[in-house]
Formats: structure tokens, sequence, C-alpha cells
């Protein structure tokens, strides 16, 4: 490890999300994210009004199920 590597804790996958998509009917919430949110880091979700922000943090909490992807949380199995 050279000194500027974070610490083996800073490298785990706290959230990971692989090709995450929804549609409600013929409209596509959230088409193909991916995102990974290690121990120590700091992640926040921005856009405008209608952009998906909150169908993809309900999916990632699994209270929406998924068209397609897949994500872990704490390396539990979502989707």
């Amino acid at each position: 490890m050279s000194t500027g590597d974070p610490p083996a804790a800073h490298r785990v996958e706290l959230l990971s999300v692989d090709g995450l998509t929804r549609a409600f009917g013929p409209r596509t919430a959230i088409r193909d994210l991916s995102l990974v949110v290690r121990a120590g880091e700091v992640f926040g979700f921005i856009g405008a009004n209608g952009g998906g922000k909150t169908t993809a943090l309900r999916l990632i909490a699994g209270l929406l199920k998924a068209d397609g992807g897949r994500g872990r949380v704490l390396g539990l199995l979502r989707g």
C-alpha cells in the first residue's frame, strides 16, 4: 500500500448498484444507473424535479421492484 492509498476499511463497498432500471408504463424513470459508495465517502443525489432521485432511493431501499439491474446494501443483495 502506498502512502496515498486509503485504509482498507475505507475501500469496503457499502452500496453498489449496477444497471438499475425502472419504468412506469411508457415513461422510464431510471435507466441503467450504476454507482458505488465506499466507507468514508459521502454521496448525494441532485437534479431536477422528476429526475428519478426518489425512485432511485426507493429502489435501493427495496421499496420498489426494479425492472432491471441489481444492487447491494451492506452486502445484502437487492433486485
